[in-house]
């Protein structure tokens, strides 16, 4: 077997790190594999970085050089990256220019055109993730489809929509988008262009021919009410998994020991990146139900930290609010940790989850996307609905009451997470869907 797989980066978490499970799997299966992503900051074995410069005019690769260089200075210089990445690029073609103004998605990537040529080998199965992130051209997806068994992992509902990763109440995906309520969701908009994007993804689509995969029957409904379903081969559901070795239960207070964390505190945690900006995250609603928590902890004391921002420590009410950048060790925190906290406005099927689940850990969360999929309420955790810090807290109190319903629902969570999430269960159910898009592709050639 023979499998290219393409996403915006390689690494660990979300899409990166599924990208990085099924390469690796490939790899110790004694397959061929290969990466080829948008965003590069090492060289990895069988890693490459998709090669555009090489695609475009002489005037195009005049003004990618000073982009480039710019680029290095983003950290020190105030506008830096804005110019850098937005400006520059856009001036290497006018007309992506005046697309973007016109607030049209930026597809003018032209290494995505000669992606096979870059692969190492001829691929058997072509494997896209997340596709949004400026580096992928979406036209080319009919040539490549029909040269090449493809298949599309979805992470969000970008490929459904008129620019966002995710509409939140909004429905207008389903009919053609128009009148955006959400220019500023991400990707963004300078101009309300959507209802142009979703008909030429609409297109797009007609013309190709993919297999879907989503990681939730909650993406995979909206999906199939979507512009993608009339010409979709298949649509499988495949739930993220993760390393049960490294994500496992320990001993809590040694954990305790390794991250600095008080020993006799009740902790609660969250990851994510940019918690406080992060506009798919629910950090006040988070913050109020850690508030209103700390204030019927009947005396013990709690303490919340957020993984994955640099903000100020800060306190509300009787609780302290540790900010913590993000960790390569962090399967520590969550065996650190009493509870695992995550609200959301959004969310596809949240590796966090699954990863606190598997180190014993009990999550609270609210009932949003996938993650209804991921926690068995009652069982392995507590769900509650979208910014009802109320009901959070209240559940957050119960676990602090009960200590034997809290060491009940984390062997609960380890149990579940790895009956239903494990990394060998993904990786063996995407080893079937290769196989079997690979002999569809056989039998329609014949």
């Amino acid at each position: 077997m023979k499998v290219l797989n393409i996403n915006q980066q390689f690494g660990p978490g979300g899409a990166s790190g599924i990208c990085m499970a099924l390469h690796e799997a490939l790899l110790a299966g004694g397959h061929e594999s290969a990466v080829l992503v948008g965003r590069q900051t090492r060289e990895l074995p069988g890693v490459r970085l998709i090669e555009h410069d090489r695609y475009r005019s002489l005037w195009g690769r005049f003004w990618m050089a000073p982009a480039r260089r710019l680029n290095q200075f983003s950290g020190r210089i105030r506008g830096a990256q804005r110019v850098s990445e937005q400006w520059l690029p856009r001036l290497a073609s006018p007309r992506r220019f005046w697309s973007w103004w016109a607030g049209h998605e930026d597809f003018y990537f032209p290494g995505t055109g000669h992606l096979l040529e870059q692969a190492p080998f001829i691929p058997d199965v072509l494997h896209l993730h997340n596709l949004h992130g400026d580096y992928f051209d979406l036209r080319e997806l009919p040539r490549l489809s029909r040269a090449v068994p493809t298949i599309i992992t979805l992470h969000d509902t970008w490929l459904l929509a008129g620019h966002c990763a995710y509409s939140v109440e909004c429905g207008r995906w389903k009919t053609g988008c128009g009148c955006c309520p959400h220019l500023d969701f991400t990707p963004v908009l300078r101009r309300d262009g959507s209802a142009y994007n979703w008909q030429r993804k609409q297109e797009i689509y007609r013309k190709s021919r993919l297999s879907l995969v989503c990681p939730s029957k909650w993406l995979a409904d909206a999906v199939s009410h979507s512009i993608l379903m009339p010409t979709a081969v298949q649509l499988v559901v495949i739930p993220n998994g993760i390393d049960k070795s490294v994500f496992k239960p320990a001993d809590k207070m040694a954990a305790r020991e390794r991250m600095g964390w008080p020993r006799d505190a009740f902790i609660v945690m969250f990851a994510a990146n940019s918690i406080v900006k992060n506009i798919w995250k629910d950090y006040s609603t988070m913050r109020e139900a850690i508030r209103i928590a700390g204030e019927n902890a009947y005396g013990r004391p709690m303490r919340f930290f957020a993984i994955g921002d640099t903000a100020p420590a800060e306190h509300v009410g009787t609780v302290k609010i540790d900010f913590l950048p993000y960790r390569d060790s962090i399967a520590d925190c969550y065996q650190a940790a009493d509870v695992y906290l995550h609200a959301a406005k959004a969310d596809t099927f949240p590796t966090v989850i699954i990863e606190a689940l598997a180190c014993g850990t009990p999550v609270v969360a609210t009932a949003v996307g996938g993650i209804s999929e991921q926690v068995r309420n009652g069982e392995t955790g507590f769900l509650a609905p979208e910014g009802d810090a109320t009901t959070l807290a209240e559940y957050l109190v119960k676990l602090i009451q009960d200590p034997g319903m809290l060491q009940a629902m984390g062997r609960a969570a380890r149990h579940d997470a790895m009956e239903r999430f494990s990394k060998e269960r993904m990786i063996n159910s995407y080893m079937a869907l290769y196989s079997q898009v690979k002999k569809l592709d056989v039998i329609s050639s014949d």
